[in-house]
Formats: C-alpha cells, structure tokens, sequence
C-alpha cells in the first residue's frame, strides 16, 4: 500500500505528534508498505530513514494547500497515494484536505490534542478560539474518516460535526522492547532509590495544562502514615518547579530530572523514550499523570509498558486503557484530593499495587507501534475497501 502520512512538525523537532508519525511510519514500513512523510521546516539531511520524507513548503506567501498538492506530485513514479493520513485536524488536516477531494484520494486524520481537547480554566485547545472553531468544525463536517484515541475524544469528534462512514480507535503507542524488567533492581540502584520506598514518577514537560503543580499539591496532601515513599518529576523545565516544592515542604521528598538530554540513535533519530526514561520507569513503583486535557500521553503508554499502575484525571486522553485494563486509578480532573487519595490508596495497598501491575503488563502489547500499525493497516483496508 501507498501511504502519505501528513504532519505539521516533525523529526528531528521532538514532541509527540512528531514522534507518532516517525514511529507510525517506522511501523508500516516494516510492514512492508510503501511510506511517505510530508512534514514542513524538516531538515531533511540530520536524519536517515527507511521510508522517505518530502519537505512542503511552509510560507504566509504560498498556499499550504498547494504547497502539500506538489510534495504530494514529489511521490516516487509520481504515483499518487492509495490513502492519505493527516496527524491533527488542524492545521494538517486542513491544509491536505482540498488535495485529498480534488483527487479522490481516501483520508484519514488523527486528532492529537489541542485540535480536539479543551480545557476552559486555562482556554487550552483550538475550540475554544472562535476563529479555529469554525475552522475545525467545518473540516469535521467534510470529513469521511477520523480515529479517536479515548471515548472522550470520539464524543466530541462528533459532538463538533463529524458524520463520516469512518470512526475508529487508534491509540499512540511505544516500544515495548525499550523496557527491561529483568533488570528492576539494577536501575533502582543506578537512580539511588531506597530500597524500601515507594517511587512515584512522572515525564512530562513543564506547563499549566501538564498539571505538575496540582501533583505537587497531591504528593504535599499524602497522609503522614504512609508506606515511606519518594516522587520523581522528570522532563523539560521542571526545575522550574523546585520553589514550589520547597514551598510545600517536598524537599527531602520530591526530585527534580529536568532537561534530560535526547539520546538518539546510529540514524540521528531521537529515541522515546530514552534509555534513561524507559529504566526510570521500570525502576519507579507508581506513575502519576496530571495532566489536566489532552490526546493519548507517549508517557502513558510508557508506563503502561513499564507496568506501572497509574492515577489519572478523568479528561486525560489515555485515561481509557487505564480504567478498562483496571491499570490504576482515574479521579475527576483537576480534583487534588481525590488525586491524594489514589495515590494513597495504591501506596498502602501491596496486593492492589501488584495486581494492577500485572495487568499493565498484560495490556501493554496492544500498544506497541508494530501492533499500532497493524490496526492502521487494518482502518486503511477498511476505507478502502468502503470507497472503492
């Protein structure tokens, strides 16, 4: 099969949009499909992959509708694609749209986060702007095929307009392989974590939609009879967080990884998680995820693999295979208390802590990028076959 997979941002800028369409596209070639990314801004010669990558032009004096049309023509044989998939409704799936329809080319678009997502207190997410509401909205309503990542996703999906023939679930994954479980103690030991303390970690960057400050509030609520315990935030800028935590009195309790440097591999592609990350994971006890709105968290899928049980609000897009796999705790979003109290619960309770584990392991297989492409393999075939 023939895919163009369409992105805003990508390699070797680094953040998750980026990073699922490198590892879907990754995937499907293994899979033998013939792959191609079409990304603005890319500086094409600091990376080498196996599938190839077009640049568009990206300029406020050039159509980028046009400018996705010619890299699009750019495609080996100037064969067009058999399907076409956009990563964000907006601004990819706007920009390759007009394309896809003028030349009757299947597409298929991926909300993410913010394109779809919204969280009023802090006006995050393209809905809540009127004039990309009306944007977003009327390329739902054009649209024939969207995947969703949670059932809250694929609500408000249809909530704002769509009524394609097309919805199906396609989460974001990870690299199962990354994770070493046989060597627990080993990285419990390089990261200096007491023997007898329960580790609760998070990866995130630092911003007010990643909610670090309200886990800061949680951790600082934890009864004082509890199991010893110890937290790690780690990710970009959090050392920002550090009066907070002195605030809070978390010094000897909380520490700080912050601006951990990419590791990448012998094709200077940036690997996620990162050594370090994966083996943090497999070293920590808890994963807690804060995050206040959004799409399906890399690092959640990270802990799940790293069979981590995991606390999560309730509005976070990977709260789904939490709840349905009995992985951990969902909590109200933004409720600090009832965050407190999950992680207390799990703190406390060995035999839970292990069974949710257990059952982070066992679902964690589902969400490896080669089972990912698989099911997108699948959803191509599907709207193929229904348009052809």
């Amino acid at each position: 099969m023939k895919i163009a997979i369409v992105t805003d941002h990508f390699l070797p800028r680094v953040g998750g949009a980026e990073y699922a369409s490198h590892c879907l596209a990754a995937a499907l070639t293994d899979r033998g499909h013939e792959v191609t990314v079409i990304a603005p801004d890319l500086k094409v010669s600091e990376i080498v992959t196996r599938y190839k990558i077009i640049r568009s032009i990206n300029s406020r004096f050039f159509s980028s509708t046009l400018s996705c049309a010619f890299a699009v023509k750019k495609l080996k044989g100037n064969r067009k694609p058999d399907i076409i998939h956009a990563q964000l409704l907006f601004p990819a799936g706007k920009k390759i749209l007009p394309y896809a329809q003028y030349a009757n080319i299947p597409l298929l678009v991926s909300p993410q986060g913010a394109d779809i997502h919204t969280f009023a207190p802090m006006n995050y997410g393209l809905l809540l702007q009127n004039k990309y509401q009306y944007k977003v909205k009327r390329i739902l309503r054009r649209l024939n095929a969207v995947t969703y990542s949670s059932r809250l996703m694929k609500q408000l999906v249809i909530d704002n307009g769509f009524h394609g023939k097309h919805l199906h679930y396609l989460p974001n994954g990870t690299f199962t392989s990354y994770f070493f479980h046989n060597k627990r103690q080993q990285f419990r030991d390089f990261f200096k974590f007491p023997n007898n303390s329960i580790i609760i970690t998070t990866v995130s960057r630092h911003s007010p939609i990643k909610g670090l400050s309200l886990l800061i509030q949680a951790l600082r609520r934890l009864p004082s009879d509890l199991p010893e315990w110890h937290a790690i935030i780690a990710g970009s800028n959090v050392d920002k967080l550090t009066d907070e935590i002195h605030e809070a009195g978390l010094l000897n309790r909380v520490r700080l990884m912050a601006n951990l440097p990419f590791e990448y591999d012998g094709n200077n592609i940036p690997i996620i998680p990162s050594p370090t990350i994966a083996n943090l994971l497999v070293a920590s006890d808890i994963y807690a995820a804060p995050a206040l709105s959004g799409g399906f968290e890399l690092s959640s899928a990270d802990a799940i693999a790293a069979a981590l049980p995991t606390v999560i609000f309730d509005e976070n897009g990977s709260k789904d295979i939490i709840e349905d796999t009995n992985a951990g705790i969902v909590v109200p979003t933004g409720d600090i208390d009832a965050f407190s109290r999950a992680l207390a619960t799990i703190i406390r309770d060995y035999p839970l802590r292990c069974a949710m584990r257990s059952n982070a392991l066992v679902s964690a297989s589902n969400l490896d990028w080669h089972m990912i492409a698989q099911q997108a393999e699948q959803i191509y075939n599907n709207i193929l076959t229904t348009q052809g």
